[in-house]
Order: structure tokens, then C-alpha cells, then sequence
């Protein structure tokens, strides 16, 4: 029946298409903030600043902002793409890893992640 009605997936899209697709939903136009949450039973996380904030759980998701006075809530990127198949993990990575500007906040979140990515840093 999905046939029938004209049933296509992204990969049926031409590659520019997809990359334009790609660098929309996984660029961000300010650098991204890392951080690192040390856990005590398991291993070390890198997430994005402010996305959560232990010690104060009314302000979980959120950063200070000096501009606004106030905490302002961070978007999330959209990663989910990443995890539809191979081809498309492959090929949205680069925009991901390529198109962003990321920043660190001290020197254990810059090793962890050379460490995660390995070659590909």
C-alpha cells in the first residue's frame, strides 16, 4: 500500500539533498558547551552544558544567561537522525562534527571526547 501512494524514505533523496537536511537539523549557530558529570558507579558522561543541572534540579536544562538576567532554556540537537541506519549515521556525522563549534569547559571534557572519538577527532 505504501507503494502505491508514492511511499519514499530519505535515502531515496539525492546525497545533496540529504546533507542540506543533515547540516539543518544538527548545526548550531552558537559553539556547543561541553561538560562532564562525574558519576561515582559508572563511567564519566559528557553532556552539553547546562543540560543538567544536579545541584539545582528547578533550573535541570537550563543556563544562566547575562544578556536576559535570567535562566533560559537550551535547545537540544536533533541527534535522533543519527540513529536510523548506518548510511545515515555515516553520512550526518560529518555535519554534526564538522559544521559545529564546540567548547569546553576544562581540560577532562577535551580528553574524554578525543578519547571517544579516536580517530575521527
Amino acid at each position: 500500500m505504501a507503494d502505491s501512494i508514492g511511499g519514499k524514505n530519505i535515502l531515496d533523496l539525492p546525497v545533496e539533498i540529504r546533507m542540506v537536511i543533515y547540516d539543518y537539523l544538527l548545526t548550531e549557530e552558537k559553539p556547543v558547551e561541553i561538560d562532564v558529570i562525574h558519576r561515582r558507579k559508572k563511567c564519566d558522561e559528557l553532556i552539553r552544558h547546562g543540560r543538567q543541572n544536579k545541584r539545582d534540579w528547578k533550573h535541570r536544562f537550563k543556563k544562566w544567561s547575562r544578556a536576559k538576567i535570567q535562566f533560559v532554556t537550551i535547545p537540544p540537537i536533533n541527534t535522533a537522525i543519527l540513529f536510523v541506519n548506518k548510511q545515515i549515521h555515516a553520512e550526518a556525522v560529518q555535519s554534526l562534527y564538522g559544521n559545529n563549534c564546540f567548547s569546553f569547559l576544562g581540560t577532562t571534557g577535551l580528553k574524554q571526547a578525543v578519547e571517544l572519538l579516536g580517530d575521527h577527532a
